[in-house]
């Protein structure tokens, strides 16, 4: 008899309590969570009141500095697989929301799938879906990022089956501790951007990976980047974007969308020598060296970035 779900939830945090402190609330109401495992990656005592006031069970993981989110989802997921028997894990950005019913309904899907993970129907504020997967179905993937398209609208169109995919964002991401173990934890060596796309093309590469269109979480980031933190991060993706695409066997399927990517950097911005000059750093830095913007030796848009975001 195979043993009933167990979930634990992972978050990675960098001071930003109130929307923590949301969060928690919000998975103090799903009944299959065992603990919530929090990742500071600050001396924050702000958010640090947030986690031992915490209405779940929750453990902190105290990091000195904040390397990205995938070190700090590496971390809370090592603290994890010591710490407990979960079957599965619950990878969440802060300023995200479950419902109730969020985490049952991706349980079942990726059970019933055999799938290595899942993901939800992630909406904004005005109930809209964004930061959609990249389904295989060529259909779904069309109806999907239309503007303004809701849960119920997807579903009337594409169904409510479980569709799969090849990477997703993962503001909500659900992934069993089998797949954890066999293809390994998130990079830490991205900085910033990218390590989810990474590391949704590694699970889905060996094993199926879906989206649940009957689940539906709510990402609500409290306000976009602007100026320079801003177009670091943009640098940091398109660098790491191209190193996934042209140098990870498993990466190869996100080719196709390297002109889109390089176009989206392009238009985000006056295309002045300086955005032309860091378009071509990303290009030789991600696939001529095949090195990701956090490596070792941490190349300039990592160091520019944590500047910014100090300022």
């Amino acid at each position: 008899m195979s043993r009933a779900p167990c979930a634990v939830a992972v978050v990675n945090t960098f001071r930003r309590a109130p929307v923590l402190r949301r969060l928690l609330e919000s998975l103090a109401r799903v009944p299959e969570l065992q603990v919530v495992v929090v990742v500071c990656r600050a001396d924050d005592e702000e958010t640090a009141q947030v986690v031992r006031g915490s209405p779940c069970a929750t453990w902190p993981v105290n990091k000195p500095d904040n390397l990205g989110l995938g070190a700090g989802l590496a971390d809370g997921l090592r603290a994890a697989l010591a710490r407990t028997q979960a079957t599965h894990f619950l990878l969440l950005d802060d300023d995200t929301v479950a419902g109730p019913d969020t985490l049952a309904e991706l349980l079942a899907a990726l059970e019933g799938a055999g799938a290595s993970a899942a993901v939800p129907l992630m909406v904004d504020e005005a109930g809209e879906i964004g930061w959609f997967p990249g389904l295989k179905d060529a259909e779904r993937f069309r109806a999907i990022r239309e503007r303004g398209l809701k849960p119920e609208d997807y579903v009337r169109r594409c169904g409510a089956a479980p569709a799969a995919f090849t990477w997703s964002p993962w503001p909500m991401l659900l992934v069993s501790r089998g797949a954890v173990e066999t293809f390994g934890l998130p990079r830490t060596d991205f900085g910033f951007m990218g390590e989810d796309i990474e590391y949704t093309l590694r699970l889905s590469w060996r094993a199926p990976a879906v989206l649940v269109p009957r689940a539906v979480g709510r990402h609500l980031p409290p306000g976009r980047k602007r100026g320079a933190e801003a177009y670091f991060a943009d640098c940091m993706h398109l660098q790491n974007v191209v190193y996934i695409a042209r140098r990870l066997p498993h990466g190869r399927r996100l080719a196709r969308h390297l002109p889109g990517s390089i176009l989206r950097f392009l238009r985000d911005g006056s295309p002045g020598p300086s955005r032309s000059s860091d378009l071509l750093r990303a290009l030789w830095r991600g696939g001529a060296l095949g090195r990701p913007a956090g490596a070792p030796g941490a190349d300039g848009f990592w160091l520019a970035y944590r500047k910014a975001k100090s300022e």
